[in-house]
């Protein structure tokens, strides 16, 4: 026989003739009738209206004249049976979301949760056994993934081969890198005939033949252009445009898989300024320097920092340095701080509890004060641009 709740205006009736827990919500009260199977059935009212009281109660049931009772108000409720504990409760009524469904009456032991997008699209939960199985993925996987709108992976590189006693960047071609004043074109050229797909002799150079300039345009526009190379003869760039070099690397290659000798992008005309450059043997230009495309925002989530050496302790002060002042929130004509660690023949790596932030158009770079000469330094920087 079904326990049946009957709320009246002026009452509360409860048949108790089932053995198990019930909980109806009917206008001001929500009541709780429990056999907890020891002879001990349990009753517990809550009282919602502000006239009354707030509480829950705890009742005994054995303390009613029968199995079957009715009471005229709550007063008499409490006057009747015997109050066990009285617990202040909290009252949180709140719509369900948008789309969102639910049911008035739930069968005991049938309950169901239901997820619901934001659109009130229902969407299942995978498990096991009926044990949820969850997989949390971090966030910039995510973003490693393309599974985040308007988001890409972001790395950078840095090495100098040859510190000596002094401060110098993070550029491959050694001493301070100075970035161009104005958009210009360029010339590429190569220390090693090999870099050239179509030699003097006809065949083909082992090094590399051609490679992807990747760059920002005066306004910041993010560009590329490929380059073939000649060799030992500077090659001039199609464009005229390039105002920061932010990446080179091989595109195509001879046998031999990379550079045969250093290759290196200077000014139009000139080999004042090494704007890139790609090493003997590697692939890649590998210069911590760069600049934050338009409409772009850089958030740097980690740094690595090493030095060595052939002989000798080595030590130097690593520091990643920017034209934006985050205290002020406004880009700055000079170079600011942001990390700074000190290394003796070690590696560091750190992942930035607080990313560094970096607005469009800031101009980035890591350099190394060595404190010993012939220091190897590498470093490393990672985040992601949104």
């Amino acid at each position: 026989m079904p326990t049946v709740i009957r709320n009246n205006t002026n009452n509360i009736e409860i048949d108790v003739s089932v053995n198990h827990k019930i909980t109806v919500s009917k206008g001001g009260y929500d009541v709780i009738y429990e056999d907890i199977g020891d002879g001990m059935p349990m009753v517990y009212v809550i009282f919602r209206s502000s006239t009354i009281i707030d509480s829950k109660i705890r009742l005994d049931w054995r303390d009613c004249s029968s199995p079957d009772a009715t009471f005229t108000s709550a007063e008499n409720l409490r006057d009747t049976l015997t109050i066990w504990n009285i617990q202040k409760v909290s009252i949180n009524d709140s719509a369900l979301p948008s789309g969102a469904s639910t049911s008035v009456n739930q069968i005991n032991g049938s309950q169901a949760s239901k997820f619901v997008d934001e659109n009130g699209t229902p969407y299942g939960v995978k498990h096991i056994s009926n044990k949820p199985r969850v997989s949390s993925m971090p966030y910039l996987y995510d973003v490693a993934e393309g599974n985040v709108a308007d988001h890409i992976g972001w790395s950078k590189i840095g090495y100098n081969g040859k510190v000596d006693i002094g401060t110098e960047d993070m550029i491959a071609q050694g001493g301070t890198y100075v970035f161009p004043a104005s958009a210009i074109q360029m010339d590429i050229v190569s220390s090693s005939a090999e870099d050239d797909p179509v030699k003097a002799d006809t065949n083909p150079g082992t090094g590399i033949h051609t490679v992807t300039l990747y760059y920002l345009d005066g306004s910041g526009a993010e560009k590329s252009v490929d380059i073939t190379l000649n060799g030992t003869a500077p090659v001039a760039t199609s464009v005229s445009d390039i105002y920061r070099v932010n990446n080179m690397r091989a595109k195509v290659c001879g046998t031999g898989g990379s550079a045969a000798g250093t290759i290196t992008l200077s000014e139009h005309g000139g080999t004042t300024y090494k704007y890139g450059y790609i090493a003997a043997g590697q692939t890649r230009m590998r210069q911590c320097v760069y600049t934050v495309p338009a409409g772009k925002t850089l958030y740097i989530t980690s740094i690595s920092f090493s030095i060595g050496g052939a002989a000798a302790t080595k030590t130097a002060v690593f520091t990643t340095v920017a034209k934006y002042d985050n205290k002020a929130s406004v880009a700055r004509d000079f170079f600011i701080p942001y990390n700074e660690v000190v290394l003796e023949d070690a590696a560091y790596h750190r992942e930035l509890e607080v990313p560094t932030k970096l607005p469009a158009g800031t101009d980035l770079k890591v350099k190394v004060q060595s404190f010993t000469a012939d220091s190897i330094c590498q470093c490393s920087l990672r985040g992601w641009l949104e």
